[in-house]
């Protein structure tokens, strides 16, 4: 059997981060003199890397783009590690798949380092064969170039292979990479137009997918 691979997008669909982006998002737009956002409000804001956050938290404030990121990713330097959490079942989710020799990954829009912080205070960095996540030198989502970096490093076929995530942008990256592409509902991306092989309900039932699907092992 040919190896296999789940790569999985982070926030909204490994961990509930939304209270500490919000946090620091509204750190940013006190600096500007602006009143706070409802977390409602910025969940739709996460997925397409920090400048589209920064921009679209502060639209209508006048700001220098650059000076806003800048504070922006101080803000949230001392607030990462605050409230974030894995979602249900993600731990025992990627250790199974891990016994079970899939190559794991992350492919991600938020800055690696921070990515890398997370995923080691919540004690699943050690079971991810590749990181990928922004201001490392590759585009990010929806371009396919993280998966395929993942992929190419650890020898596995984009037909073995899916992209998991809550957001258009991880659909149409695996789309674009020739992967299987995985919907989560409980995450605060937006599909939009991008379709997907399965939706999954919770990490438990996606788990068992993975582990079940033949059309990763034969791809």
């Amino acid at each position: 059997m040919s190896r296999r691979a789940a790569l999985f997008d982070l926030d909204g669909t490994l961990t509930d981060s939304i209270g500490d982006l919000c946090t620091a998002l509204n750190e940013t737009r006190s600096c500007y003199g602006a009143e706070p956002l409802a977390k409602a409000q910025v969940r739709g804001y996460i997925g397409d890397g920090v400048k589209l956050l920064v921009e679209r938290g502060l639209a209508g404030i006048p700001h220098d783009p650059e000076e806003a990121v800048k504070l922006q990713l101080e803000n949230y330097r001392k607030h990462w590690l605050d409230t974030t959490c894995l979602y249900p079942g993600v731990e025992e989710g990627l250790r199974k798949l891990h016994d079970a020799g899939w190559v794991l990954g992350v492919v991600t829009n938020k800055p690696e380092p921070a990515a890398r912080r997370v995923l080691e205070h919540l004690k699943v960095r050690d079971l991810m064969d590749g990181l990928a996540g922004g201001e490392a030198g590759l585009p990010l989502k929806p371009d396919p170039a993280g998966c395929l970096d993942i992929l190419e490093k650890t020898g596995v076929k984009p037909g073995n292979s899916a992209m998991i995530g809550d957001h258009y942008a991880d659909l149409e990256a695996g789309r674009r990479a020739g992967m299987l592409r995985v919907l989560v509902t409980w995450g605060y991306g937006d599909p939009r137009e991008e379709k997907w092989d399965y939706a999954a309900p919770d990490f438990p039932a996606l788990v068992n997918w993975l582990l079940n699907s033949k059309e990763i092992e034969n791809g």
